[in-house]
């Protein structure tokens, strides 16, 4: 089945839109400067605002990181997204109706307002939820948000309200967000312990679909960036709890401990630390096995690290009444194999089976690790644990498969990234070199992620605007001989006359292939899991 493709019109009627009303509709402080204006710049860890808006152009260039953008480049940045995800909030905020290649426009047309009918639906009950917090039946539910030390501003920020009635009845409200930022469903805590159960969802549907939803994604992902770290806890109010105590970086899953590929996908375009900080309990010991279970072949494949907070039997919001942050204890956090192998290894001698079978689980771990430095730690720290001297503990190091030189001349498969940056190149270089070939890849151009390729893309569609499509790559030539130095030295070798007509479509097809493959990987919420390879 085709990937379903916004139409150019749509992505045309989107980049129309002011880029001063996109930052008012998405809150996003700036000051007017004559005709431009200013703001904190996306891509760099801007303190005082260095990005310049020209509403007049539709385009934003930041005099720090020298990087520049249109509206969808820039809000797309900012709020971590894909493009065709920032296209489509753009286009909802500012009542564009988003059509597709591939799907019949009156389909679309009743799937958006289905969209939108749910939508409102949902933020009418969120505010009725908001009223009674405030009103005379809310008491209890504020009693219960004052017993957890949640501030009102900390509240209000989390949209906390109160369901007298209904299918929620009597209990705290917690709206819950997709990684775009829609509303799509509640969870709802008892206010009293011994009500059962403790927490209530929305039922599941196309929009509330809780394996692909993760709790708070949508305000943490600029910290998650900013941080390079990703915090994951148990619980809704333990992600307010430490999001008060200064912790932005925190998310949650919403009814599952271990996260789905999708998720994983979408967070790994914003950091690649992640650190778990469940509870010091039997649950969340599970929750962190589960974890493991999905992301730790990631890990020992050296695509993420992944660090676990030692809470000693508290839960994090217990944890901050008592100390204040968390702050040591993350900075503590110790490395997932220190955590699974020091578990494995409590087991008494005594129990033969048990340690046998700790020992094996061990050793295929410790070898399943790419890094041969890493793994000759492990080795070394194993085998001391397990041995009653040295020289036993030297025996039982080699009993380790010797996996620690690769064999001369083994290919090193590249990175996700690494795939999608070398189509893109390739992308772009047909695009300039074979003017026939252009209508075919047309459709893929907007969907260029690496920030040197997608500033030569909107060079491009600029120079298309007012010029012949055979002399598109000559006064690019141009462009980049007066541009900034960096953009010369990465972009020259996309000037390279070295590429040949044949073979060209099978080569668009293998292109596209990698490129949708690696959308979904890092930008796409896929209803099927891709696996990372």
């Amino acid at each position: 089945m085709p990937v379903a493709s916004i139409t150019d019109t749509t992505i045309k009627a989107v980049r129309s839109v002011n880029f001063l009303d996109i930052l008012q509709s998405e809150a996003i402080p700036f000051k007017k400067n004559g005709r431009e204006a200013v703001t904190l710049c996306p891509w760099h860890n801007d303190k005082r605002p260095s990005l310049t808006v020209n509403p007049a152009r539709n385009f934003c260039f930041c005099f720090v990181c020298q990087i520049g953008q249109d509206n969808i480049g820039f809000l797309r940045q900012h709020l971590s997204l894909s493009f065709s995800d920032t296209v489509v909030r753009i286009a909802e905020k500012h009542n564009i109706q988003v059509v597709y290649d591939n799907i019949d426009p009156e389909e679309a047309a009743r799937e958006a307002q289905k969209r939108a009918y749910l939508r409102k639906k949902l933020e009418e009950e969120q505010k009725l939820y908001r009223d009674n917090l405030r009103s005379d039946c809310g008491i209890p539910a504020r009693k219960y948000i004052d017993k957890r030390k949640i501030k009102p501003e900390t509240s209000k920020f989390f949209g906390l309200g109160y369901a007298q009635k209904g299918f929620f009845h009597e209990r705290l409200t917690i709206p819950i967000h997709d990684h775009i930022g829609n509303i799509v469903g509640f969870t709802a805590r008892a206010l009293y312990d011994f009500v059962m159960p403790k927490y209530k969802n929305s039922a599941s549907s196309e929009a509330f679909d809780k394996s692909a939803i993760l709790y708070n994604e949508n305000r943490a992902s600029r910290a998650i960036r900013e941080n390079d770290s990703v915090i994951f806890v148990e619980g809704h109010l333990d992600v307010i709890s430490m999001h008060q105590a200064g912790h932005k970086n925190v998310v949650a899953m919403q009814g599952t401990a271990a996260p789905s590929l999708s998720i994983l996908n979408r967070l790994t375009r914003l950091t690649t630390r992640f650190i778990l900080c469940y509870d010091g309990d039997s649950g969340g010991r599970k929750a962190t096995e589960a974890f493991l279970s999905v992301a730790g072949q990631l890990s020992l494949t050296g695509k993420i690290s992944i660090n676990i907070c030692d809470l000693n039997s508290k839960d994090p919001d217990e944890y901050i009444q008592e100390y204040g942050d968390l702050h040591q204890v993350i900075e503590n956090a110790s490395p997932w194999l220190d955590y699974l192998i020091d578990k494995w290894l409590t087991v008494s001698k005594s129990d033969t089976a048990r340690f046998t079978e700790a020992e094996r689980k061990t050793k295929e771990l410790i070898n399943s690790i790419q890094s041969p430095a890493l793994r000759q730690h492990y080795i070394n720290k194993v085998s001391i644990a397990l041995a009653d001297n040295k020289k036993d503990a030297s025996e039982l190091a080699k009993s380790f498969v010797n996996i620690t030189k690769r064999p001369v001349g083994q290919w090193t498969p590249m990175v996700p990234q690494q795939i999608r940056k070398t189509a893109e190149r390739r992308l772009l270089r047909i695009y300039l070199h074979f003017v026939t070939i252009r209508v075919d890849v047309r459709d893929l151009m907007d969907e260029i992620e690496s920030p040197i390729y997608a500033w030569a893309w909107a060079r491009i569609r600029e120079i298309e605007d007012h010029t012949n499509p055979e002399l598109v790559i000559d006064v690019f030539c141009a462009v980049l001989v007066v541009a900034e130095p960096h953009y010369l030295k990465q972009l020259r070798p996309l000037l390279r006359p070295t590429v040949s007509l044949s073979g060209q479509l099978e080569t668009v097809d293998y292109i596209r292939n990698q490129i949708t493959s690696n959308k979904l990987r890092f930008n796409e919420q896929d209803q099927n899991d891709h696996a990372l390879n």
